[in-house]
């Protein structure tokens, strides 16, 4: 996983390339978000981070969220039935979420576990990345 200090740069390098300024709003919110090793939600970052800079809105916790995401510094978690969640660690893993107490947990497969894609890309898809969410009971709520 990228550090913190690489993460931030690229942050950095972003905003100067777009024209923004690195605000203290943004770096705040991606220093919680990598400090992290749960999967925690908007109002959850919110929250944390409100205690350092209690002048921040949700909106804003919200929209920068959002923007972590779009230049891919953090992950979002999506799932049908659950609030979304982020994620910090933006290697290549996978996800479980309890759908009992909605929870999220990383799953790390085995090279020789993942899925074969090479199809896809025979039949003329062009492959980004990808993600395979698993919803069910975790041992907690079991």
């Amino acid at each position: 996983m990228k550090s913190l200090e690489e993460k931030l740069e690229k942050l950095k390098q972003l905003c100067h390339q777009k024209g923004l300024r690195l605000t203290i709003q943004k770096r705040m919110v991606l220093e919680n978000m990598l400090a992290r090793q749960d999967h925690p939600t908007a109002d959850d970052v919110f929250q944390d981070v409100q205690k350092k800079l209690p002048g921040i809105s949700r909106a804003t916790v919200y929209r920068i969220l959002d923007n972590l995401v779009q230049e891919g510094l953090i992950q979002k978690i999506s799932h049908p039935d659950s609030t979304g969640h982020y994620d910090g660690n933006t290697e290549q893993h996978h996800h479980f979420l309890c759908l009992s107490c909605q929870k999220v947990y990383d799953i790390f497969l085995d090279p020789s576990e993942e899925p074969q894609l090479d199809r896809l890309s025979k039949e003329g898809f062009t492959l980004k990345g990808y993600s395979i969410n698993i919803q069910g009971i975790c041992p907690q709520c079991k």
